[in-house]
């Protein structure tokens, strides 16, 4: 079973919106079922506004093993940068991104594309 457990902060100032956090994890070996890895995990992100419904975006995350080369395989350090942009039309967005990896078992370069409707699902009384 993996377990991850972070702890997120966040902070805007003025059009500037900054995301940070950090925390461990615990995946077990995947050949061997008595064994585990234990990773550090963290992340950052900042997103700036352009205007009200456009902004620039920039994040990176990843993982380290605490095991250094040691790791069982999907346990490894991994990291990656991204950058993109998004933009918002009423209850819609749009948004891509570019990523590189950070490391040899990463990607070395892709691209990512999405879009996000926001609805109401329910009210509570």
């Amino acid at each position: 079973m993996d377990f991850y457990a972070s702890l997120l902060i966040g902070k805007t100032v003025r059009s500037l919106r900054m995301v940070g956090n950090g925390g461990f994890a615990i995946m077990p070996d995947p050949v061997v079922g008595n064994r585990q890895n234990d990773l550090i995990t963290y992340g950052l992100s900042l997103a700036r506004a352009l205007t009200n419904s456009s902004e620039l975006v920039g994040e990176v995350y990843g993982r380290a093993s605490t095991r250094g080369d040691a790791t069982f395989p999907g346990t490894e350090t991994r990291g990656q940068v991204a950058f993109g942009a998004r933009y918002t039309s009423g209850s819609g967005r749009v948004d891509g991104k570019v990523f590189l990896g950070l490391m040899d078992v990463d990607p070395r370069v892709g691209f990512s594309v999405g879009f996000t409707y926001v609805f109401n699902a329910f009210t509570l009384p």
